[in-house]
C-alpha cells in the first residue's frame, strides 16, 4: 500500500530537476524501487500534467501505472471537491499549472498518506499552496528531501 503521494513538482524534481536521474542515479533507483513496490503513488491528474514535458518522465509513469498511478474514484473525487470548496484559489489562474494539486492532497487524505512536493511556499488563502492546505486537513506534507532522509536513503 501507497504511504507516500509524489506531487508533479516531487516527479519533476527527481527527474529533470535539482535531483535529476542522470545525476542521482542511487535516488532514482530508489524511487523505481518504492515504485516497484506500490509505496508510491500519484493521482491520474499528475500524469496529465506531465505529459506536457516531452522528458521521457511521463513514459516512465505510463510504464508504470498500475503500481503507481492511482485512478480517479468517488472517494477522491469528494475528497477534491472539499478541497476546493475550502481553497477556491488552489487552482485559480495558473494558466494550466497545479490542476493536479487538490487531487494529489485528497488522494492523500483518502488514503492517509503523506504528501511530497516541492512547493516551498505555504502561500495563503488567496494564493494557496499545497503545504498550507495539507496543514489544514492535517495532512503530512514534505519536500523531496525529507523523503529521501525519512526512507532512510544514503548515497555514497
Amino acid at each position: 500500500m501507497a504511504s507516500h503521494c509524489f506531487d508533479t513538482s516531487a516527479f519533476i524534481e527527481c527527474w529533470s530537476g535539482r535531483y535529476r536521474r542522470t545525476t542521482f542515479t542511487g535516488l532514482w533507483s530508489e524511487i523505481e524501487s518504492v515504485v516497484s513496490t506500490g509505496s508510491l503513488c500519484s493521482p491520474e491528474e499528475v500524469l496529465g500534467e506531465v505529459e506536457k514535458k516531452e522528458d521521457g518522465l511521463h513514459a516512465f509513469m505510463k510504464e508504470n501505472e498500475g503500481q503507481l498511478i492511482v485512478p480517479l474514484d468517488e472517494e477522491v473525487m469528494a475528497g477534491t471537491k472539499e478541497v476546493l470548496a475550502e481553497f477556491p484559489r488552489l487552482t485559480g489562474q495558473m494558466r494550466g499549472r497545479n490542476k493536479a494539486d487538490p487531487f494529489v492532497i485528497a488522494t492523500a487524505r483518502a488514503k492517509g498518506i503523506a504528501v511530497v512536493t516541492e512547493e516551498g511556499s505555504r502561500g495563503n488563502k488567496n494564493r494557496p499552496k499545497i503545504p498550507l492546505v495539507c496543514e489544514h486537513f492535517e495532512i503530512e506534507c514534505m519536500t523531496v528531501l525529507d523523503y529521501i532522509e525519512q526512507q532512510g536513503w544514503t548515497f555514497p
